[in-house]
Protein backbone atom coordinates (compact mmCIF):
# COMPACT_ATOMS: atom_id res chain seq x y z
CA UNK A 1 0.00 0.00 0.00
CA UNK A 2 2.81 2.42 0.84
CA UNK A 3 4.34 2.01 -2.62
CA UNK A 4 1.29 3.47 -4.31
CA UNK A 5 1.92 7.13 -5.14
CA UNK A 6 -1.20 8.11 -7.03
CA UNK A 7 -3.27 10.74 -5.19
CA UNK A 8 -7.03 11.01 -5.31
CA UNK A 9 -8.90 14.28 -5.23
CA UNK A 10 -10.71 15.19 -2.07
CA UNK A 11 -14.45 15.06 -2.20
CA UNK A 12 -16.19 18.22 -3.37
CA UNK A 13 -19.41 19.39 -1.71
CA UNK A 14 -22.49 18.06 -3.47
CA UNK A 15 -26.17 18.90 -3.43
CA UNK A 16 -27.63 18.42 0.05
CA UNK A 17 -30.39 15.84 0.35
CA UNK A 18 -33.68 16.78 1.95
CA UNK A 19 -33.74 14.34 4.88
CA UNK A 20 -33.86 16.66 7.84
CA UNK A 21 -32.68 14.07 10.37
CA UNK A 22 -29.39 13.77 8.53
CA UNK A 23 -28.61 17.48 8.09
CA UNK A 24 -27.68 20.46 10.19
CA UNK A 25 -30.16 23.30 9.57
CA UNK A 26 -29.49 26.95 10.43
CA UNK A 27 -31.35 28.21 13.46
CA UNK A 28 -33.09 30.83 11.33
CA UNK A 29 -34.74 28.25 9.06
CA UNK A 30 -38.41 27.34 9.36
CA UNK A 31 -39.40 24.06 11.03
CA UNK A 32 -39.27 21.13 8.61
CA UNK A 33 -41.02 17.76 8.60
CA UNK A 34 -39.94 14.39 7.18
CA UNK A 35 -41.90 11.19 7.71
CA UNK A 36 -42.21 7.60 6.52
CA UNK A 37 -43.99 5.54 5.37
CA UNK A 38 -45.98 7.70 2.96
CA UNK A 39 -48.86 5.21 2.83
CA UNK A 40 -50.31 2.34 4.83
CA UNK A 41 -53.41 0.69 6.20
CA UNK A 42 -55.24 1.61 9.38
CA UNK A 43 -52.94 0.64 12.23
CA UNK A 44 -49.81 1.96 10.49
CA UNK A 45 -47.23 3.70 12.70
CA UNK A 46 -45.66 6.79 11.10
CA UNK A 47 -42.05 7.54 12.04
CA UNK A 48 -41.41 11.28 11.78
CA UNK A 49 -38.60 13.80 12.13
CA UNK A 50 -38.99 17.49 12.93
CA UNK A 51 -35.96 19.66 12.21
CA UNK A 52 -35.11 23.24 13.23
CA UNK A 53 -37.49 23.37 16.16
CA UNK A 54 -35.64 25.07 19.06
CA UNK A 55 -34.61 22.78 21.90
CA UNK A 56 -37.29 22.60 24.60
CA UNK A 57 -40.08 23.82 22.32
CA UNK A 58 -43.27 21.74 22.32
CA UNK A 59 -45.15 20.82 19.16
CA UNK A 60 -47.16 18.10 17.46
CA UNK A 61 -47.23 15.99 14.31
CA UNK A 62 -50.80 16.01 13.01
CA UNK A 63 -52.53 13.75 10.46
CA UNK A 64 -55.95 14.82 9.14
CA UNK A 65 -58.87 12.70 7.93
CA UNK A 66 -58.83 14.31 4.47
CA UNK A 67 -56.46 15.92 1.98
CA UNK A 68 -56.90 19.42 3.44
CA UNK A 69 -55.62 20.83 6.73
CA UNK A 70 -59.17 21.99 7.42
CA UNK A 71 -60.23 18.33 7.73
CA UNK A 72 -60.77 16.96 11.21
CA UNK A 73 -57.77 15.52 13.05
CA UNK A 74 -57.17 11.78 12.69
CA UNK A 75 -54.02 11.64 14.84
CA UNK A 76 -51.97 14.19 16.82
CA UNK A 77 -48.63 13.23 18.37
CA UNK A 78 -47.07 15.75 20.77
CA UNK A 79 -43.31 16.16 21.19
CA UNK A 80 -40.67 18.36 22.78
CA UNK A 81 -37.67 19.23 20.59
CA UNK A 82 -34.33 18.04 21.92
CA UNK A 83 -30.66 18.90 21.56
CA UNK A 84 -29.72 19.90 18.04
CA UNK A 85 -33.14 21.56 17.56
CA UNK A 86 -34.85 18.45 16.23
CA UNK A 87 -37.04 15.55 17.29
CA UNK A 88 -37.29 11.94 16.07
CA UNK A 89 -40.36 9.96 17.06
CA UNK A 90 -43.39 8.01 15.94
CA UNK A 91 -47.16 8.15 16.12
CA UNK A 92 -49.45 5.69 17.77
CA UNK A 93 -51.08 3.26 15.29
CA UNK A 94 -53.35 5.34 13.07
CA UNK A 95 -57.04 4.77 13.84
CA UNK A 96 -59.38 3.41 11.19
CA UNK A 97 -60.63 5.91 8.64
CA UNK A 98 -61.82 5.96 5.04
CA UNK A 99 -59.09 5.27 2.49
CA UNK A 100 -57.57 8.25 0.69
CA UNK A 101 -55.15 11.15 1.04
CA UNK A 102 -54.58 12.63 4.49
CA UNK A 103 -53.06 16.07 4.99
CA UNK A 104 -50.22 16.36 7.52
CA UNK A 105 -48.52 19.23 9.28
CA UNK A 106 -46.20 19.89 12.19
CA UNK A 107 -46.42 22.58 14.84
CA UNK A 108 -43.40 23.99 16.65
CA UNK A 109 -44.50 26.43 19.30
CA UNK A 110 -46.57 29.05 17.46
CA UNK A 111 -45.31 27.98 14.01
CA UNK A 112 -47.11 25.51 11.77
CA UNK A 113 -45.68 23.90 8.62
CA UNK A 114 -47.49 21.68 6.13
CA UNK A 115 -46.04 18.30 5.20
CA UNK A 116 -46.58 15.75 2.43
CA UNK A 117 -49.83 13.83 2.16
CA UNK A 118 -50.21 10.40 3.73
CA UNK A 119 -52.25 7.80 1.81
CA UNK A 120 -54.50 5.49 3.81
CA UNK A 121 -55.00 2.31 1.77
CA UNK A 122 -58.03 0.07 1.86
CA UNK A 123 -55.98 -2.83 3.21
CA UNK A 124 -56.20 -6.54 2.51
CA UNK A 125 -59.67 -8.12 2.44
CA UNK A 126 -60.60 -10.22 5.46
CA UNK A 127 -62.54 -13.39 4.75
CA UNK A 128 -64.34 -15.77 7.06
CA UNK A 129 -65.69 -19.21 6.26
CA UNK A 130 -67.00 -22.21 8.20
CA UNK A 131 -67.49 -25.84 7.21
CA UNK A 132 -68.73 -28.89 9.13
CA UNK A 133 -68.06 -32.49 8.05
CA UNK A 134 -70.78 -35.14 7.89
CA UNK A 135 -68.67 -38.08 9.10
CA UNK A 136 -70.62 -39.83 11.89
CA UNK A 137 -69.17 -39.24 15.35
CA UNK A 138 -66.70 -36.60 14.11
CA UNK A 139 -67.25 -32.87 13.74
CA UNK A 140 -64.64 -30.51 12.25
CA UNK A 141 -65.11 -26.75 11.99
CA UNK A 142 -62.55 -24.53 10.26
CA UNK A 143 -62.68 -20.73 10.52
CA UNK A 144 -60.35 -18.44 8.61
CA UNK A 145 -59.98 -14.73 9.34
CA UNK A 146 -57.20 -12.80 7.66
CA UNK A 147 -53.99 -14.78 8.07
CA UNK A 148 -55.15 -16.92 11.04
CA UNK A 149 -56.76 -20.33 10.63
CA UNK A 150 -58.40 -22.10 13.56
CA UNK A 151 -59.48 -25.76 13.27
CA UNK A 152 -61.58 -27.47 15.91
CA UNK A 153 -62.08 -31.26 15.69
CA UNK A 154 -64.49 -33.14 17.98
CA UNK A 155 -64.36 -36.96 18.13
CA UNK A 156 -66.88 -38.40 20.57
CA UNK A 157 -66.19 -36.44 23.80
CA UNK A 158 -62.62 -35.33 22.91
CA UNK A 159 -62.03 -31.86 21.42
CA UNK A 160 -58.72 -30.62 19.98
CA UNK A 161 -58.19 -27.02 18.83
CA UNK A 162 -55.23 -25.97 16.68
CA UNK A 163 -54.53 -22.38 15.66
CA UNK A 164 -52.05 -21.64 12.88
CA UNK A 165 -50.92 -18.08 12.11
CA UNK A 166 -49.36 -17.59 8.70
CA UNK A 167 -46.19 -15.48 9.13
CA UNK A 168 -45.94 -12.26 7.13
CA UNK A 169 -43.92 -12.43 3.93
CA UNK A 170 -40.33 -11.35 4.34
CA UNK A 171 -40.32 -9.71 0.91
CA UNK A 172 -37.52 -7.48 -0.28
CA UNK A 173 -35.76 -10.27 -2.13
CA UNK A 174 -34.28 -11.77 1.04
CA UNK A 175 -32.17 -8.66 1.69
CA UNK A 176 -30.70 -8.35 5.19
CA UNK A 177 -29.94 -5.53 7.61
CA UNK A 178 -27.59 -6.21 10.53
CA UNK A 179 -27.36 -3.87 13.50
CA UNK A 180 -25.93 -3.53 16.99
CA UNK A 181 -28.29 -1.72 19.34
CA UNK A 182 -27.61 0.49 22.36
CA UNK A 183 -27.10 -2.48 24.75
CA UNK A 184 -24.63 -4.10 22.29
CA UNK A 185 -27.04 -6.83 21.26
CA UNK A 186 -26.68 -8.25 17.74
CA UNK A 187 -29.74 -8.21 15.46
CA UNK A 188 -30.53 -9.05 11.82
CA UNK A 189 -33.71 -8.48 9.78
CA UNK A 190 -34.58 -9.98 6.41
CA UNK A 191 -36.75 -8.63 3.62
CA UNK A 192 -38.72 -5.41 3.84
CA UNK A 193 -37.37 -2.53 5.91
CA UNK A 194 -40.62 -2.67 7.89
CA UNK A 195 -39.95 -6.26 9.04
CA UNK A 196 -38.84 -7.04 12.58
CA UNK A 197 -35.26 -7.72 13.72
CA UNK A 198 -34.17 -11.21 14.87
CA UNK A 199 -31.76 -11.34 17.81
CA UNK A 200 -28.44 -13.09 17.12
CA UNK A 201 -26.37 -12.23 20.22
CA UNK A 202 -27.34 -11.00 23.67
CA UNK A 203 -26.78 -7.54 25.11
CA UNK A 204 -23.14 -6.83 25.84
CA UNK A 205 -21.94 -9.59 23.51
CA UNK A 206 -21.64 -7.92 20.09
CA UNK A 207 -18.61 -5.91 18.98
CA UNK A 208 -19.23 -6.06 15.19
CA UNK A 209 -21.82 -7.37 12.74
CA UNK A 210 -21.71 -8.17 9.00
CA UNK A 211 -24.28 -9.74 6.66
CA UNK A 212 -24.66 -11.06 3.14
CA UNK A 213 -27.61 -12.77 1.44
CA UNK A 214 -26.60 -16.17 2.86
CA UNK A 215 -24.11 -15.32 5.63
CA UNK A 216 -24.28 -13.55 8.97
CA UNK A 217 -21.07 -12.64 10.82
CA UNK A 218 -20.34 -11.28 14.30
CA UNK A 219 -17.45 -10.42 16.57
CA UNK A 220 -18.55 -11.32 20.06
CA UNK A 221 -17.70 -9.81 23.43
CA UNK A 222 -14.40 -11.71 23.81
CA UNK A 223 -13.17 -10.63 20.39
CA UNK A 224 -13.82 -13.89 18.53
CA UNK A 225 -15.17 -13.86 14.96
CA UNK A 226 -18.02 -16.16 13.97
CA UNK A 227 -19.94 -16.61 10.70
CA UNK A 228 -23.08 -18.64 9.99
CA UNK A 229 -24.53 -19.65 6.64
CA UNK A 230 -28.18 -20.07 5.70
CA UNK A 231 -31.10 -19.31 8.00
CA UNK A 232 -30.74 -16.86 10.89
CA UNK A 233 -31.54 -19.61 13.41
CA UNK A 234 -28.58 -21.75 12.30
CA UNK A 235 -25.28 -22.28 14.18
CA UNK A 236 -22.19 -20.06 13.98
CA UNK A 237 -18.78 -21.28 12.73
CA UNK A 238 -15.65 -19.97 14.52
CA UNK A 239 -13.29 -17.98 12.26
CA UNK A 240 -10.90 -16.28 14.73
CA UNK A 241 -10.34 -17.03 18.42
CA UNK A 242 -11.04 -14.73 21.37
CA UNK A 243 -8.91 -11.60 21.31
CA UNK A 244 -7.95 -12.04 17.64
CA UNK A 245 -10.65 -10.13 15.73
CA UNK A 246 -10.79 -6.35 15.34
CA UNK A 247 -13.05 -6.08 12.25
CA UNK A 248 -15.17 -8.39 10.09
CA UNK A 249 -16.73 -8.28 6.60
CA UNK A 250 -18.59 -11.03 4.71
CA UNK A 251 -20.08 -11.95 1.34
CA UNK A 252 -21.58 -15.30 0.33
CA UNK A 253 -18.08 -16.33 -0.87
CA UNK A 254 -15.64 -14.13 1.11
CA UNK A 255 -14.76 -13.39 4.72
CA UNK A 256 -12.52 -10.42 5.53
CA UNK A 257 -10.95 -9.82 8.96
CA UNK A 258 -8.53 -7.50 10.71
CA UNK A 259 -6.69 -9.59 13.27
CA UNK A 260 -5.18 -8.65 16.63
CA UNK A 261 -1.97 -7.24 15.12
CA UNK A 262 -3.88 -5.02 12.67
CA UNK A 263 -3.26 -7.16 9.60
CA UNK A 264 -5.94 -7.63 6.91
CA UNK A 265 -6.83 -11.14 5.68
CA UNK A 266 -9.46 -12.48 3.24
CA UNK A 267 -10.65 -16.04 2.65
CA UNK A 268 -12.65 -17.22 -0.34
CA UNK A 269 -14.96 -20.22 -0.60
CA UNK A 270 -15.91 -22.44 2.33
CA UNK A 271 -15.84 -21.13 5.90
CA UNK A 272 -13.38 -23.94 6.71
CA UNK A 273 -10.81 -22.59 4.21
CA UNK A 274 -7.65 -20.59 4.87
CA UNK A 275 -7.06 -16.82 4.89
CA UNK A 276 -4.99 -14.84 2.34
CA UNK A 277 -3.02 -11.86 3.74
CA UNK A 278 -3.73 -8.47 2.14
CA UNK A 279 -1.92 -6.01 4.46
CA UNK A 280 0.81 -6.36 7.09
CA UNK A 281 0.44 -5.89 10.83
CA UNK A 282 -0.55 -2.36 11.95
CA UNK A 283 -1.60 -1.33 8.42
CA UNK A 284 -5.40 -1.81 8.45
CA UNK A 285 -7.97 0.37 10.22
CA UNK A 286 -11.21 -0.64 8.46
CA UNK A 287 -12.23 -3.17 5.78
CA UNK A 288 -15.08 -4.07 3.43
CA UNK A 289 -15.55 -6.84 0.87
CA UNK A 290 -17.91 -7.63 -2.01
CA UNK A 291 -17.86 -10.56 -4.45
CA UNK A 292 -15.53 -8.62 -6.78
CA UNK A 293 -14.05 -5.85 -4.59
CA UNK A 294 -11.92 -5.50 -1.47
CA UNK A 295 -11.69 -2.15 0.32
CA UNK A 296 -9.46 -0.99 3.14
CA UNK A 297 -8.54 2.10 5.13
CA UNK A 298 -4.83 1.79 5.82
CA UNK A 299 -2.71 3.01 8.73
CA UNK A 300 -2.47 6.59 7.42
CA UNK A 301 -6.22 6.87 6.85
CA UNK A 302 -6.16 6.45 3.07
CA UNK A 303 -8.91 4.51 1.26
CA UNK A 304 -7.92 1.84 -1.29
CA UNK A 305 -10.06 -0.59 -3.33
CA UNK A 306 -9.06 -3.54 -5.51
CA UNK A 307 -11.21 -5.39 -8.01
CA UNK A 308 -11.06 -9.00 -9.18
CA UNK A 309 -8.69 -11.61 -7.76
CA UNK A 310 -7.04 -11.20 -4.36
CA UNK A 311 -3.60 -10.72 -5.93
CA UNK A 312 -4.61 -7.62 -7.95
CA UNK A 313 -3.28 -4.16 -6.99
CA UNK A 314 -5.20 -1.63 -4.88
CA UNK A 315 -6.46 1.67 -6.34
CA UNK A 316 -6.35 4.86 -4.23
CA UNK A 317 -9.76 6.45 -3.54
CA UNK A 318 -9.06 8.96 -0.71
CA UNK A 319 -5.75 10.38 0.47
CA UNK A 320 -4.08 9.83 3.85
CA UNK A 321 -6.09 11.28 6.71
CA UNK A 322 -9.32 11.47 4.72
CA UNK A 323 -10.96 8.08 5.37
CA UNK A 324 -12.93 7.24 8.53
CA UNK A 325 -15.20 4.41 7.32
CA UNK A 326 -15.85 2.39 4.16
CA UNK A 327 -18.54 0.16 2.64
CA UNK A 328 -18.45 -1.57 -0.73
CA UNK A 329 -20.42 -3.58 -3.29
CA UNK A 330 -19.41 -4.52 -6.84
CA UNK A 331 -21.05 -1.29 -8.03
CA UNK A 332 -20.99 1.07 -5.01
CA UNK A 333 -18.35 2.51 -2.71
CA UNK A 334 -19.40 4.36 0.45
CA UNK A 335 -17.03 6.42 2.61
CA UNK A 336 -17.11 8.69 5.63
CA UNK A 337 -14.50 11.37 5.02
CA UNK A 338 -12.35 13.34 7.45
CA UNK A 339 -15.10 15.85 8.32
CA UNK A 340 -17.62 13.10 9.07
CA UNK A 341 -19.68 13.46 5.87
CA UNK A 342 -21.03 10.43 4.02
CA UNK A 343 -20.44 9.97 0.27
CA UNK A 344 -21.27 7.18 -2.20
CA UNK A 345 -20.03 6.57 -5.73
CA UNK A 346 -21.63 4.21 -8.24
CA UNK A 347 -20.01 2.45 -11.17
CA UNK A 348 -16.31 2.64 -11.97
CA UNK A 349 -13.77 3.36 -9.22
CA UNK A 350 -12.63 6.33 -11.32
CA UNK A 351 -16.05 7.99 -11.01
CA UNK A 352 -17.19 10.76 -8.66
CA UNK A 353 -18.87 10.65 -5.26
CA UNK A 354 -22.40 11.82 -4.36
CA UNK A 355 -22.87 13.43 -0.93
CA UNK A 356 -25.41 11.78 1.39
CA UNK A 357 -24.99 13.69 4.68
CA UNK A 358 -23.25 16.81 5.87
CA UNK A 359 -20.02 16.98 7.87
CA UNK A 360 -20.34 15.56 11.37
CA UNK A 361 -23.53 13.66 10.62
CA UNK A 362 -22.30 10.13 9.83
CA UNK A 363 -20.93 7.69 12.40
CA UNK A 364 -21.28 4.39 10.49
CA UNK A 365 -22.36 3.35 6.98
CA UNK A 366 -23.27 0.37 4.81
CA UNK A 367 -24.19 -0.13 1.16
CA UNK A 368 -25.77 -2.86 -0.94
CA UNK A 369 -26.73 -3.03 -4.60
CA UNK A 370 -30.06 -1.31 -3.88
CA UNK A 371 -29.71 -0.03 -0.31
CA UNK A 372 -27.70 2.62 1.48
CA UNK A 373 -27.55 2.93 5.29
CA UNK A 374 -26.18 5.48 7.75
CA UNK A 375 -26.04 5.91 11.50
CA UNK A 376 -26.33 9.66 11.89
CA UNK A 377 -24.97 12.15 14.41
CA UNK A 378 -27.52 11.26 17.11
CA UNK A 379 -26.90 7.51 16.57
CA UNK A 380 -30.20 6.88 14.76
CA UNK A 381 -30.26 4.34 11.91
CA UNK A 382 -31.66 5.20 8.47
CA UNK A 383 -31.76 3.10 5.28
CA UNK A 384 -32.74 4.18 1.77
CA UNK A 385 -33.66 1.96 -1.16
CA UNK A 386 -33.08 2.71 -4.83
CA UNK A 387 -31.24 5.76 -6.25
CA UNK A 388 -28.76 7.80 -4.22
CA UNK A 389 -31.00 10.87 -4.35
CA UNK A 390 -33.98 9.07 -2.77
CA UNK A 391 -35.29 9.47 0.80
CA UNK A 392 -34.03 7.60 3.86
CA UNK A 393 -36.33 5.33 5.93
CA UNK A 394 -36.13 5.47 9.74
CA UNK A 395 -35.05 2.15 11.38
CA UNK A 396 -33.74 2.82 14.92
CA UNK A 397 -34.16 5.89 17.13
CA UNK A 398 -31.47 8.29 18.36
CA UNK A 399 -28.91 6.66 20.68
CA UNK A 400 -30.07 3.17 19.69
CA UNK A 401 -27.68 2.23 16.84
CA UNK A 402 -23.99 1.41 17.18
CA UNK A 403 -23.29 -0.45 13.92
CA UNK A 404 -25.02 -1.42 10.66
CA UNK A 405 -24.49 -3.90 7.82
CA UNK A 406 -26.39 -4.57 4.59
CA UNK A 407 -26.38 -7.13 1.82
Amino acid sequence: MKSITKRASRLLPAVLLGLMALTAIPASAAPALTFAPKQGEAGTVIQFIVANCPEGTTGAFVVHTGPLASSSVLSSTPFTAGAGNYFVGQTAPLPSSAAGLKATHVTCGSESVAGDNFTMTAGLPTTSSSSTSSIPGTSTTTTTSGSTTTTTTTIASTTTTTTTTVPPTTGGGGARVGAINSCSGGYVKEGFLTNAFSQQLNCGDTAAVAVSANRNGVINGCGAAYVKEGVLSGPFSLQLNCGDARALAVTDNRVGVINSCGSFYVKEGALSGGFNQQLNCNDARAIAVSPNRIAVINSCGAVYVKEGVLSNPFQLQLNCGDGRAIAVTDNRLGVINSCGAYYVKEGALSGGFTQQTQCGDAKAIAVSTNRNAVINGCSALYVKEGPLNGPFSFQLACNDAKAVSLN
